[in-house]
């Protein structure tokens, strides 16, 4: 007798853009559900936090546990079966939204899902990076801004906390706070 899968019909038809849904499992469950939805092709993603402890031996004992209990983010790249999924007691359900024609299952987005993992959303993780590129370090050319369309054009020497020390070309020395200093494109 062959063998056959035991998670079949979890997912249908292909989708034409992978889809993150919020799946509310059992609590304590969550590892269990991710590997078996990992065997019908899901990817499941959830928060985990450390926990240790003593036992009365005085030996230490760590745990990763679900940071949110009870809930995955999992991606589809196949329409859920969400009844099969029940049926299997895979998923308790699912979070949805209130439509005029009932509730649907919410189509959670990237930036939702950085936000459950603990990630800075994709704007926030993009102008962190734009500030960092902007950000002055020692060695780097520098524009310092006087006032209205007035800068001068510097050597940064040192950067403590939030002031930066610089060097003009001509040898003036100086300095100035990081707001006031921008690193200028290499020529």
């Amino acid at each position: 007798m062959k063998h056959t899968p035991i998670i079949t019909r979890l997912t249908l038809e292909k989708l034409p853009r992978p889809t993150w849904h919020i799946l509310n499992v059992m609590s304590g469950q969550e590892a269990k559900q991710r590997d078996r939805l990992d065997l019908a092709g899901v990817h499941v993603a959830y928060p985990t936090r450390e926990i240790i402890w003593r036992d009365k031996r005085n030996k230490t004992h760590r745990k990763d546990v679900p940071a949110v209990a009870g809930y995955l983010f999992a991606k589809f790249t196949r329409r859920p079966n969400w009844s099969e999924l029940r049926e299997r007691r895979i998923i308790m359900g699912v979070v949805t939204k209130p439509t005029e024609w009932g509730p649907v299952p919410y189509v959670a987005t990237e930036d939702d899902v950085r936000q459950f993992l603990g990630m800075p959303t994709v704007s926030e993780q993009l102008e962190a990076d734009r500030m960092e590129a902007l950000r002055v370090h020692p060695g780097d050319n520098a524009r310092v801004l006087i006032g209205g369309d007035l800068s001068l054009a510097v050597n940064v020497v040192q950067v403590l906390a939030d002031v930066v020390y610089w060097e003009t070309p001509e040898g003036m020395k100086g300095k100035s706070g990081r707001g006031n200093t921008e690193k200028m494109a290499a020529e």
